[in-house]
């Protein structure tokens, strides 16, 4: 009973950790995009956002705690049961690759529409606009599999 009581709490617990991440990183894209903008095809000059900084690397510390926190869990609920209550072995390792996979590209796309306002001023380049979103969305994502992965493990 209270192994049970323990896994829905850490589910809950990865869960609101991802969904934070995931406000967080729709917040740093409406931060970005309060400056100003100037267009020319795939190049784009624009005012550089702390704001958007900061929440950025929030959303991918939180993805990044949530993560370390399903891999510890999962491998509790691995060691902790014997070889009658084990499930598919093929199962826990699809998702737990599945989970690595989404962490990795999520945490890089967060990263990467983090660094686009990194510093402060004028920037001019390549456009990063959906990264952080869609970083946000891949939290979303993991947070799904991290569930059914602890429960399957």
């Amino acid at each position: 009973m209270k192994t049970k009581i323990l896994g829905i709490s850490a589910c809950v617990l990865i869960a609101i950790l991802d969904i934070i991440a995931v406000v967080l990183a729709m917040k740093a894209k409406e931060a970005q995009n309060h400056g100003e903008h100037m267009r020319m095809w795939i190049l784009e000059c624009k005012l550089r956002s702390h704001d958007a900084f900061v929440l950025g690397v929030a959303a991918a510390v939180l993805l990044s705690a949530a993560h370390i926190l399903v891999n510890l869990l999962g491998l509790l609920a691995v060691t902790g049961r014997d070889e009658s209550q084990k499930p598919s072995k093929k199962f826990s390792k699809v998702f737990f690759v599945s989970i690595w996979i989404i962490y990795v590209v999520g945490v890089t796309l967060l990263v990467i529409g983090t660094r686009s306002n990194e510093k402060k001023g004028i920037s001019c380049g390549f456009t990063y606009h959906n990264f952080l979103p869609t970083g946000g969305i891949l939290c979303v994502v993991h947070a799904f599999l991290s569930s059914a992965y602890y429960v399957i493990s």
